[in-house]
């Protein structure tokens, strides 16, 4: 668990240093290493991460890969051998994953968004789901090779789901409406659950929590969807995808169903940037382990990093670990975390 200081640089290197391996492809034992890794140190998954959201914005401009692919000399370095592609390969883009919070600053300014630090994107990593806590409360589980964009606005709350698969656990806010887009179809909700799955042939919706409401996001896509349509708990809505004239089918599952179709979930939670004080609100909607924090200055410092939430003594063990917080015992059910004075 790191502050929102700047990563180390040995650490991004090596985080930036296993992309690179793993989209050549792991060699034999080479992938349970890698997940050792990231299990290893909170910011190296964190780490991880940072580099996955750079490469990924890198690769969404093409006039900005192009300029670097010039930098780093790709063309010339074809006809070297393999292993020093590789290393050259990831100093260089080593120093692009160090530098993220410029890359995303330029991607701002490209695409005319410098004034709307509201909108985010995340990419999960390829080899495991994981979990992203929103400015305003909601849990968003992400599948592997998945995408979404998300758009905090004062009065409505919009999310893009561009590929892949996620669980929303909407925060409750009435006067702000929690929107899905994908493949064409939006679904609104205000507090509630709900699974939500692109495949090739079809869209699937599946309300574990509540009521959603599903309709189209523009004209004619699908046709089948000619009226609103509420789904509630235990309702999926089977949407057809790629043909003339688009079905829609909602039916109940059972529990059993229920549960099996959402067992994929992560248990990490990524958080790149929150107050301690809304972390610790966190772990405490979800244990009877109860963490209290003593100074005020140090509930408002900002931390960020990926941690299970249903581990809390991890979660204060990563803390200490950065020399700067202290933790106490009270009782049972209490942990005090106190600076270090």
């Amino acid at each position: 668990m790191k502050s929102t200081q700047a990563l180390p640089k040995e650490i991004v290197n090596l985080a930036v240093e296993w992309l690179l391996e793993k989209q050549d492809g792991f060699a034999p034992g080479r992938a349970a290493k890698f997940q050792a890794w990231c299990d290893a140190d909170p910011r190296h998954a964190l780490a991880v991460t940072k580099a996955e959201r750079t490469l990924s914005l890198l690769g969404a401009l093409p006039t900005m890969k192009a300029a670097l692919s010039a930098l780093l000399g790709e063309e010339a370095e074809k006809s070297q051998p393999n292993s020093r592609r590789f290393w050259r390969r990831a100093a260089a883009w080593s120093a692009v994953a160090a530098t993220v919070a410029l890359a995303a600053v330029t991607v701002a300014k490209w695409g005319g968004l410098a004034d709307k630090a509201h909108d985010v994107s995340y990419v999960s990593n390829a080899d495991r789901p994981q979990q992203v806590v929103l400015a305003d409360g909601s849990f968003v589980d992400l599948n592997s090779h998945t995408t979404i964009r998300t758009q905090m606005l004062p009065r409505e709350r919009r999310i893009a789901l561009q590929e892949g698969e996620a669980h929303f656990a909407v925060a409750h806010d009435a006067s702000r409406p929690f929107v899905v887009e994908a493949a064409g179809v939006t679904m609104r909700a205000v507090g509630t659950a709900f699974n939500v799955r692109i495949s090739e042939h079809r869209l699937e919706v599946l309300v574990s929590e509540g009521k959603v409401e599903i309709t189209e996001a523009r004209a004619g896509v699908p046709a089948a969807i000619t009226r609103r349509q509420q789904l509630g708990v235990a309702d999926r809505a089977v949407i057809s995808r790629g043909s003339a004239a688009p079905t829609l089918v909602v039916e109940k599952v059972d529990q059993r169903e229920l549960r099996d179709a959402l067992s994929w979930h992560s248990s990490v939670t990524t958080i790149s940037s929150r107050p301690l004080g809304d972390i610790v609100e966190l772990f405490n909607r979800r244990n009877t382990l109860r963490l209290t924090i003593a100074h005020a200055e140090l509930a408002e410092r900002n931390f960020g990093g990926s941690f299970t939430l249903n581990q809390p003594r991890a979660f204060v063990r990563a803390l200490e670990i950065d020399g700067d917080v202290v933790s106490e015992t009270r009782g049972e059910n209490e942990i005090v975390l106190r600076l270090k004075r």
